[in-house]
Order: C-alpha cells, then sequence, then structure tokens
C-alpha cells in the first residue's frame, strides 16, 4: 500500500505556507498541491491509483481539538469516470464509521471483475448517416472537407469559435495548471432556488455563467461564439448504479451565441439558454443512438489518432463535468467518529493536449459549498503566457460573482 498511499510531510507544508498567498488559506495549499498530484506518471508495473493525504489546520470547537485534512483520490481514466471518485468517498466515509477490530489481521475483501466494455455497438448503436460525416472528413483533403463543411468531429465549431491555441505538445513544459473558486452553502442554496424558479438546472446555469465569461475577457473581434463540451452521465440510460466501477461518460457539443451584454443582469435570454441545454443534456442522458462515443471503436488506432490531432485546431472552447452533490455519511453514534464529516468537495482533471483550452470541473457537498475547478494546459489559451494565470483569474472573479448574483 506504501505506493498508493503517501502524506505529504512538513517540509512540504512549510513551503506550501511560505509561497505567496494567505498561509491559513486552505484553499490555497490544495490550490498550489493539485499540480503535482495530477502530473505524476503511473508506472506500469501498479495499478493506476493513489491516495494523497494534505494535513491542515488544528482547532478547538466546543472544548475539542478538530484537525482537518485534504484527502485526495487521484485515479486514471482507465479505471472510471469522475463518478468513482465519489463511490470512493463514500467507501472510504463508511469505513471510518464501521472499523475493522484492532485484533483482526487479515480483512477479507469480495473479489469481482472489471465490468464490459460500455462503448459497445450494442450500447451505442451508430447510423451510417452519423458516421459517414466524421469519416468522410478524415477521409478527404482538409480543404474539400472544409468546402463540404465536414468536419472529423461531432463538434460544431466553426470559422468564428473561440477554442485557443492549436493543439500541441512540449514535454518540457507540458503541466497542469489549476484555480480553484468557493460558492459557499447559503449561496448555493439561492443559486439552485433561481435556477429551478427559471426551469433550468444547474449544469445548464453554469455553462451561461461560464460563456459570460468567456465573452467579458474575449473581445468579440476574436470570437463571436462559443462550443460548450459537457460530460454527461450515461449510467441511467444502461441501468447502472453510480458506485459502479467503469467509464459511463458521453459528451453532448453545443454551440453558443457570445453574451455581450455580460455587464448586466440575466435576461430571459439567457436563461432561455441554461434550460435548453438543460434538456438537451436530460435528452442525451436516455438517448443511446449516434452517440460520440459510440464512434470510438471506429478508431484503428487510439494512440496514432490522438497524435495526429496535434497541431489541428481543438474541438470545443471549454468543458464542463459536474458530478453533482456529494451527500456525506454520518455517524448514528458521536462517539465512534461522528465528528468526523466531509466538508467540501474537489474534482479536478490534468491537462491534456487534445482538449479543450479550459476545463471546468465542478462538485459539491450537500448543505455545504460547492468548488469550481478551472484547468488548463500552459499556451492552450491563446494568450501570453505570462498573461494566463490574469486570464483565468478573471474568469474565476467573473463567474464567482455572477453566480452570487442570482437571485
Amino acid at each position: 500500500m506504501d505506493d498508493h498511499i503517501s502524506v505529504i510531510g512538513k517540509a512540504d507544508i512549510d513551503a506550501f505556507a511560505s509561497k505567496e498567498g494567505d498561509d491559513d488559506d486552505k484553499m490555497t495549499k490544495i490550490e498550489m498541491l493539485l499540480p503535482s498530484i495530477l502530473d505524476r506518471p503511473w508506472p506500469a508495473s501498479q495499478p493506476p491509483w493513489k491516495i494523497v493525504i494534505l494535513p491542515l489546520s488544528s482547532s478547538k470547537q466546543q472544548c475539542k481539538e478538530r484537525t482537518s485534512c485534504f484527502v485526495a483520490f487521484s485515479f486514471s481514466h482507465a479505471l472510471g469516470d469522475g463518478m468513482i471518485a465519489l463511490a470512493f468517498h463514500r467507501t472510504f466515509m463508511d469505513g471510518i464509521f464501521d472499523p475493522v477490530d484492532r485484533d483482526c489481521s487479515t480483512v477479507a475483501t469480495p473479489v469481482s471483475e472489471f465490468p464490459a466494455p460500455f462503448d459497445t455497438a450494442k450500447n451505442f448503436p451508430i447510423s451510417w448517416g452519423f458516421l459517414l460525416g466524421p469519416l468522410i472528413a478524415v477521409i478527404l483533403p482538409k480543404f474539400i472537407a472544409d468546402m463540404l463543411g465536414l468536419r472529423a468531429t461531432t463538434s460544431a465549431v466553426n470559422s468564428d469559435t473561440w477554442t485557443g491555441a492549436r493543439m500541441y505538445y512540449d514535454p518540457g513544459s507540458f503541466h497542469s495548471c489549476i484555480r480553484l473558486v468557493e460558492i459557499q452553502g447559503p449561496e448555493i442554496k439561492i443559486l439552485l432556488q433561481a435556477t429551478k424558479n427559471n426551469g433550468a438546472r444547474l449544469t445548464g446555469t453554469l455553462n451561461q455563467s461560464i460563456i459570460r465569461a468567456l465573452s467579458s475577457a474575449i473581445p468579440r473581434s476574436e470570437a463571436t461564439n462559443f462550443v460548450s463540451g459537457t460530460a454527461v452521465n450515461m449510467r441511467r440510460a444502461v441501468g447502472i448504479s453510480n458506485d459502479e466501477m467503469g467509464f459511463f461518460v458521453n459528451a453532448w457539443y453545443d454551440l453558443h451565441e457570445r453574451d455581450d451584454a455580460w455587464g448586466s443582469h440575466w435576461s430571459e435570454k439567457t436563461w432561455a439558454g441554461a434550460r435548453s441545454l438543460t434538456e438537451k443534456l436530460a435528452s442525451c442522458a436516455v438517448v443511446l443512438q449516434d452517440q460520440p462515443v459510440g464512434l470510438l471503436r471506429y478508431i484503428p488506432s487510439i494512440t496514432k489518432w490522438t497524435k495526429s490531432k496535434v497541431g489541428k485546431e481543438r474541438d470545443d472552447s471549454y468543458e464542463v463535468s459536474n458530478l453533482g452533490a456529494f451527500e456525506a455519511t454520518t455517524s448514528h453514534d458521536p462517539s465512534d467518529g461522528g465528528q468526523c464529516k466531509i466538508t467540501e468537495m474537489i474534482f479536478t482533471r490534468s491537462a491534456n493536449v487534445i482538449s479543450s483550452p479550459i476545463t471546468v470541473s465542478v462538485a459539491s457537498v450537500k448543505d455545504s459549498s460547492m468548488v469550481i475547478a478551472l484547468g488548463w494546459q500552459p499556451g492552450a489559451l491563446g494568450v501570453p503566457l505570462e498573461s494566463e494565470y490574469k486570464f483565468v483569474d478573471g474568469l474565476c472573479t467573473f463567474l464567482k460573482e455572477d453566480l452570487q448574483s442570482l437571485r
């Protein structure tokens, strides 16, 4: 287990504290730690998962010493999608509340096989009409495919879409960059109620706020529209539990006109966009015919296909993945660990060469806060490297203020 579990030592914690920022701000420390976790390569000799623990501050509450820590469960997509992280933390909390007898030297664990592949012809039937467009775009010379309006993707990107810089890979400079935005519980309740009152769901609302943020940061001369790529949990469509390990994710791409009224309160048009995307995502989650993930099985070599994308334009402007609200387990007996609870949840993804310029990963804890993580590869945003953090910090500030303004 030493290969899979590590605790950040005091020297490294002190190094975090010595860097610019609030020494007592746990989010700042976590934000500084995350890239080193995300960019750690997976040895071929062991399963690709790891637990990293960052001890945080101690405090006294109700005359009792309370300590806190950040527990990161890091894993490869080869094992599963983001939902299995929530399953891990639920199981982890169950273990705290149901500890093994100290005298027991062995623990029996159930043996089970990996689930069958998800992106099969049975689960995702593909029609010839859906397959031929991307297929012909790959075969034809690019200038002919462009004239015919064919693209080797199901995305809706056009010449007026902001997609940052072209895909590229420089081994010497490649790493993950992360910024975190936290919105507190009382504000989340107001946000959710406003979203419900306007007939939308949170992911649709988040997308509209991102479009407004990008519209504020990118001039019209550089983009008149943005394309979103939103992760869709397909488990319900095939009757699989959210606790099942595996990769059960699809993607929905949508084109959005820029919102030049980003400085004003949300209009009915903005809410209509949130409602429309909410409906599309709900439909995508239950329809198995002609879905983008089903096209992957027609690629002869994923490695060659991935390498071939380097140097080309990106398929979207940004990606959103919302894991939803984690409902923390609580103990009925305060004496057996009932004081232990999960107060915040953070979900991030590593930089991806062939991904969108910026990824937005969202997770929350029921009746507590929501954390939005913005991630990117240096050089992917299409702005000078020295301006990237300022650019993303501006997006973070806008998102937080925009979402907090909704009533």
